[in-house]
């Protein structure tokens, strides 16, 4: 790095401080040993789950779902995974289905296309037709569509935030949790990792939800972060839950002991009081 990696380029910090406080891997050191759990547990709950796997719902080669059903009529979670849009896949993530399934809801787990290869608008394009395809079709595997919930760790939550931004998405679902996303993209284009992002002034702004919050002021949004993470990922939550309850979104922030790489563990884990408050917000009509 050159000095101009010290001079300030965004809130206060420089390109240096940023390349830490936007990315897990080095705020995290050990990360590998929280994704290496998960990926043993999820093989373990695919095992011993009944499911429906590798449904096609787009083009792109990488959009698969799986779906594990509950009791007929069930409520839906559609939960969408993190990985810095460039890594991991739902199969890192059956094991958040397990518990949903026991508690009576229905679970669908997406993939979507990675960065580089999958440029970031057609991520966003994925997270949207993701959402529309189960609420068009997930009554064939006995879910609830006017009950669907969905919920996203990361780069999932990114995503899941701007596709509520559609209109047509925002119609079909009947509440959003999103967990130590990136709200506001004008720091990505400071941070090297995410040059192959290629963002300019029109894309920063298409994908930062803090310009494109929810197409419905009345849909219910739980936020939840780690306080392990990074102040700068701390903030993000804390800004884009401020703009939501202003606009009169019913808003909840959840904030609990973790880093950012278990975050992704508390969508599996029912005594977290991120997993209760979805609960009962999915159980809230019943």
């Amino acid at each position: 790095m050159d000095d101009e990696d010290d001079r300030p380029v965004y809130r206060g910090l420089t390109r240096r401080e940023i390349a830490w406080h936007y990315n897990p891997t080095a705020a995290v050191p050990d990360h590998a040993r929280f994704t290496a759990a998960k990926r043993a547990l999820s093989g373990e709950v695919l095992a011993r789950l009944d499911g429906a796997l590798d449904i096609r719902y787009g083009p792109d080669e990488r959009q698969l779902l799986d779906i594990f059903p509950a009791d007929p009529d069930a409520p839906v979670l559609l939960y969408l995974h993190g990985g810095a849009w460039r890594m991991l896949d739902r199969r890192d993530y059956t094991f958040v289905a397990e518990p949903w399934v026991k508690a009576g809801v229905t679970v669908v787990l997406p993939s979507y296309g990675r960065l580089p290869q999958t440029p970031l608008r057609d991520l966003m394009r994925h997270a949207r037709e993701a959402v529309l395809w189960t609420a068009a079709n997930v009554a064939g595997h006995g879910g609830d569509p006017e009950r669907l919930h969905v919920a996203g760790t990361s780069a999932g939550a990114h995503l899941l935030a701007l596709a509520s931004n559609d209109a047509a998405v925002a119609a079909r679902i009947a509440s959003l949790t999103i967990a130590s996303g990136v709200y506001d993209f004008e720091a990505h284009r400071w941070h090297d990792r995410h040059l192959d992002m290629a963002l300019d002034d029109e894309l920063v702004r298409a994908a930062s939800p803090i310009h494109a919050p929810p197409a419905r002021r009345d849909l219910p949004v739980i936020h939840g972060v780690g306080l392990g993470e990074t102040p700068e990922m701390i903030r993000q939550t804390h800004d884009f839950h401020a703009q939501l309850t202003t606009r009169g979104h019913p808003t909840l922030l959840i904030e609990a002991p973790g880093n950012h790489f278990e975050v992704g563990s508390w969508f599996g884990e029912p005594e977290h009081p991120l997993f209760r408050a979805i609960h009962r917000r999915i159980f809230a009509a019943d």
